[in-house]
């Protein structure tokens, strides 16, 4: 599902007019959203990837569609009129070790930096979580980038706690060289 040729990224300034409308959340498959949704993802992992200059941004677009054609890809979308300007990929299935109830990992989440203010991010994760809990998901798991955190932006960190997420797990990574 790589982006279709004319498809054009809308940046920050032209989705600031105070006129437009109030973002509308929703669910959405990736066949449908895939054109769309891959220049964000370019987008996201320059925003946000640890080791970008040795491991490139490569996504399996196959295993994706493998996921979502076994209903375990749950896409959140988050619209500005038509523009797709903000997505939580969530990833549903049982546990390794609890297969008798479903998980959701938050694999991505990204807004467009122009809704980064106001109500729009806890938005999503309401929404989210309002979703997961029909599919009878038991407990969700969110990573938060650490160096995102340190340096820039507490906003993520603020809106889980106040959700009720708690930390269960740190992450180790190493790079391989």
């Amino acid at each position: 599902m790589p982006p279709q040729p004319g498809l054009r990224l809308v940046e920050p300034q032209e989705l600031s007019d105070p006129a437009s409308p109030e973002p509308v959340y929703g669910f959405e498959p990736l066949w449908v959203i895939g054109s769309e949704i891959a220049p964000l993802l370019r987008r996201h992992f320059r925003e946000m990837a640890v080791h970008q200059r040795t491991i490139p941004y490569d996504p399996n677009w196959e295993a994706a569609a493998q996921l979502a054609a076994a209903k375990m890809l749950h896409v959140l979308t988050v619209r500005v009129g038509d523009v797709l300007v903000g997505y939580i990929v969530n990833i549903v299935q049982p546990h390794n070790h609890h297969r008798s109830s479903l998980h959701a990992w938050l694999d991505l989440v990204w807004l467009n930096p122009v809704y980064r203010r106001g109500w729009t991010g806890y938005r999503m994760f309401v929404e989210n979580e309002r979703h997961l809990r029909q599919l009878g998901v038991k407990r969700i798991m969110v990573g938060e980038k650490l160096h995102w955190r340190s340096k820039r932006d507490k906003r993520v960190r603020v809106i889980l706690r106040r959700l009720g997420y708690g930390a269960m797990d740190v992450v180790y990574a190493k790079l391989l060289t």
